[in-house]
């Protein structure tokens, strides 16, 4: 090919970018980006657990979350921590009535010796967030 057909193509495809790339910044795609429906019943719960009550520098590596109104909708997540505290990913509920649900939260800590503790925190409110986010946080300690 010779070099003048191949600066032409680098000009058309240096073009073409712009040309996009303008587009993109007037016309923003919104791709992957959710809307909370405040008919929906799914949240997504994200725990943040602390095993500061326990002494023995236990660290958190296990939630489990059983809604009250739908029991078999139980929800565990693992993760591994190196501190007192940790934040476990979305429990993703699809269930979760208009009013809000009462939960139970247990969390295991993993002791460095192998002796495991847990606690458990009863009724822990999980409801549907307002505005455009599925998500809820809650901590527990």
């Amino acid at each position: 090919m010779p070099v003048q057909a191949r600066r032409r193509n680098v000009k058309f495809i240096g073009s073409a970018v712009a040309a996009l790339a303008a587009l993109a910044v007037v016309n923003p795609v919104t791709v992957g980006s959710a809307h909370a429906d405040p008919d929906s019943p799914k949240v997504n719960l994200v725990v943040t657990a602390s095993c500061g009550r326990f002494a023995n520098d236990s660290v958190p590596n296990k939630v489990t979350v059983t809604t009250a109104t739908n029991p078999a909708e139980k929800k565990s997540k693992t993760v591994d921590a190196d501190d007192e505290s940790a934040t476990f990913g979305a429990l993703k509920f699809q269930n979760i009535p208009k009013a809000g649900t009462l939960s139970k939260v247990t969390v295991v800590c993993e002791d460095p010796d192998g002796a495991d503790d847990s606690f458990t925190k009863p009724n822990v409110k999980i409801k549907r967030p307002a505005g455009d986010t599925l998500t809820q946080k809650i901590s527990v300690s």
